[in-house]
This record gives C-alpha cells, structure tokens and sequence, in this order.
C-alpha cells in the first residue's frame, strides 16, 4: 500500500497561497493548528509565516518556532510520510538561506533545493546563466531592471547564481 505524503508548505509571504485552492492556508503555527492542518484531508496546506515582512533575526526566530511546532504536531499525530517545502520569494529579496538553513536544522536536511526565481507578469528566460526580462522581442538582463536595483540587490551582480553563491559563502548547505 503507497501512503500520499502530507505536503507542508511554509510561506514567506501570503503570493504563493494565492495560487493555490482547495487546501488550509494556516495564519498561525502553534502545534494545535498544526495537527488541525495535519489532520485535514487534502495532501497539502500552507503555513504563512510571512517572514519575507521581517528583519533576517525575527525571520530566522519565526522559521525556528514554526518548525519546532511542526516537529511536536507531526509526533503527535504520528505521521511518517511528509514533505516540507520553503516556498520563499527571500532567495532575491534578503532571507536566504536562513530560512530553508533554520528548517534543515529543526527536521532535516532537504532532498532537494531549487533555487528558481520568476517573474509572473513577464517571461523570465535563463540565457546562460543569466536571467532575463523580456517583455518585447529583446530581453534584458534582469541587473539592468530598476525593480532589481533596490537597497538590497544594490550591487552590481549579474547573474542569480553568483548572488546565491555570494550569499552562501560561510554557511553550510541545507540539502543533503
């Protein structure tokens, strides 16, 4: 007999739940709504922590007291079969890695880690390791959009990879 994983999805911020029906979006993370969220028959639902409005020290507290939470929750409820996903818009906009690094430290390192950055109201095209902009016939590298060119992306890096590179430089990777 195959068992269907339960699908816990802690959201950085309240974009992600707004795609999805038919499964509970959790406003709070103590470890009775936990089991509530747990118990409820759909395979997935959302637990936003909307860490992405906090300083990196209040997101780490918050990621770690969800996770603790969930930990106590997925023990009482004696469910085996799970899947967390880190569904953060942070890995552009100043959190990564530690979120997805406070989750790999309460309940486990990852399986897997996509780093996959998109922009919804226009294309978004890898070009060797670039990613570009295009909302006409010519893309533009995503460094030269004023969106990007904020307080926090304020240096002159021109590829996602290299940003996440930069960014991970000293820490230690949450994927197994």
């Amino acid at each position: 007999m195959t068992s269907t994983p339960k699908i816990i999805v802690l959201d950085d911020d309240p974009t992600g739940s707004q795609t999805v029906h038919s499964c509970l979006l959790l406003m709070r993370w103590d470890v009775e709504t936990l089991r509530l969220g747990l118990r409820d028959p759909s395979p997935i639902f959302f637990v936003l922590t909307n860490t992405r409005s906090l300083t990196p020290e209040k997101a780490l507290e918050t990621t770690q007291e969800a996770c603790q939470n969930l930990k106590q929750a997925i023990a009482q409820e004696q469910i085996r079969d799970f899947l967390v996903v880190s569904r953060s818009d942070s890995t552009l906009r100043g959190h990564y890695p530690v979120e997805t690094d406070a989750i790999a430290a309460e309940l486990g390192a990852f399986d897997a880690l996509f780093l996959t950055p998109a922009f919804l109201k226009r294309v978004a095209l890898p070009k060797t390791a670039s990613i570009t902009w295009s909302s006409t016939a010519c893309p533009h590298p995503c460094m030269k959009l004023s969106l990007l060119r904020t307080r926090c992306l304020a240096t002159a890096i021109a590829t996602c990879p290299i940003m996440w590179k930069r960014k991970l430089t000293g820490g230690s990777s949450p994927v197994r």
